[in-house]
C-alpha cells in the first residue's frame, strides 16, 4: 500500500516538474523572441536602411539603363548624322547652354546699358549743376590782355578800360540747358543788362552762345556766323566813320543768325537768308512784343528791327 502511494507521489512530482520546465522554456522563448524582434528593428533602422537606399538607387539606375538600351533597340539604331543633329541643333534652335549663355549675354548687355544710362544720367546731372551767376566786375587782367588788338584795337578813342565792366551771365541754350556766358558792356548799363538777362533766364529764353568777341579775333562777321550773342566791340557803323554803339559798350546783339541785319534785301551774316522773312516763328528769333523785345524796350532800349534796313539782332541804349 505504501509503495503504491509513493509511486503515485513520484509521478505527480515528475508531471509538476515537467509542467514547470515547459512553462520556463515557454517564457524563455517569448523573451528571446522579443529581444530578437527589438534587435531586428534596431538593425533595420540604422544599418539596413542606408544599404537598402543604395540598393534602390542602383536598381533604378540599372532599370534606366535597361530602358535606354531597350529604346535604342526599338529605334533600330541611330545614325551618326542623326546623333550630330541631336547634339548640335539647327541655328534656329537653342540648347540649354546656348540659352544660358545668351541669357548671360543679355544680362551683360542690360547691365552695360544700365551703366551707360546711369553714366549719362550722372553726366546730365553734372551738366545741370551749372552755377547760376549774374555778376559785374572790373575786367580781369587776362581778359583785358586778350581784348587788346582785337575788340579793343590800338588807338581806340572815346572809350577806356575804366568805363567797361565784365559780366558773367547764365542763359538757357538751344539745348534747353543752362550755360554760363561772358559779356563786356559799359558800366553805366551793367546792372540793367544783368536784369535783362535775368528775365530771359527765368523765362528760359533760348540763346545759343554767349562768348566774348575776342574768341573770334574781334571779327564781328565770324561771331555772327557762329550765332554768338555779344556786346562790346570797337568798330564803326557799317559803311560810315561813325562809331557804333557797340564801340561804347551800349549795344547787345541777340542770336545774330536767327536775327540778321538785312540791308538792301541781303542778310548779314550771309548764312542767315532763311531768317529774312519774319512771318514764321523759329527758335531764337526776336519778334515785336515777344519776351526778349519787351525785356529791352521796357527799359528804354531801341530795337533795330524797326529801322529802314532792319537789324533784328540789335538792341542799343
Amino acid at each position: 500500500m505504501n509503495k503504491s502511494n509513493n509511486k503515485r507521489r513520484k509521478k505527480r512530482k515528475r508531471k509538476i516538474n515537467k509542467a514547470k520546465l515547459s512553462f520556463c522554456i515557454a517564457v524563455l522563448i517569448v523573451l528571446l523572441s522579443g529581444v530578437s524582434f527589438a534587435g531586428y528593428k534596431i538593425l533595420d533602422k540604422y544599418i539596413f536602411k542606408s544599404s537598402s537606399g543604395t540598393k534602390v538607387e542602383t536598381t533604378i539606375k540599372k532599370s534606366d539603363t535597361k530602358v535606354d538600351s531597350s529604346e535604342q533597340k526599338n529605334s533600330g539604331g541611330v545614325s551618326k548624322s542623326a546623333a550630330d543633329t541631336a547634339v548640335k541643333p539647327a541655328n534656329g534652335d537653342k540648347t540649354g547652354e546656348d540659352s544660358t549663355s545668351e541669357g548671360q549675354d543679355e544680362s551683360k548687355t542690360q547691365s552695360g546699358e544700365e551703366k551707360s544710362s546711369k553714366s549719362q544720367a550722372d553726366k546730365d546731372k553734372k551738366e545741370e549743376k551749372v552755377e547760376i551767376v549774374f555778376t559785374s566786375s572790373e575786367i580781369p587782367w587776362d581778359v583785358w590782355t586778350n581784348m587788346k588788338g582785337k575788340s579793343f584795337p590800338a588807338g581806340a578813342t572815346g572809350i577806356s578800360y575804366e568805363q567797361l565792366s565784365y559780366l558773367k551771365l547764365t542763359y538757357f541754350g538751344f539745348d534747353a540747358k543752362p550755360h554760363n556766358g561772358e559779356m563786356i558792356v559799359n558800366k553805366e548799363i551793367s546792372d540793367e543788362v544783368i536784369n535783362i538777362f535775368k528775365d530771359l533766364y527765368k523765362a528760359k529764353y533760348p540763346i545759343e552762345k554767349m562768348k566774348l568777341i575776342d574768341e573770334y579775333g574781334g571779327d564781328d562777321e565770324a561771331s555772327m556766323n557762329d550765332n554768338n550773342t555779344s556786346a562790346f566791340c570797337y568798330r564803326a557803323v557799317e559803311g560810315s566813320d561813325t562809331l557804333s554803339k557797340h564801340a561804347l559798350g551800349l549795344a547787345v546783339d541777340i542770336n545774330p543768325l536767327q536775327n540778321p541785319h538785312v540791308k538792301d534785301g541781303v542778310a548779314h551774316p550771309a548764312t542767315a537768308n532763311e531768317y529774312i522773312a519774319r512771318s514764321v516763328e523759329k527758335k531764337g528769333m526776336v519778334k515785336k512784343y515777344d519776351l526778349c523785345y519787351r525785356a529791352f524796350v521796357e527799359r528804354n532800349w531801341t530795337w533795330g528791327g524797326f529801322w529802314k534796313n532792319p537789324d533784328y539782332q540789335h538792341f542799343e541804349k
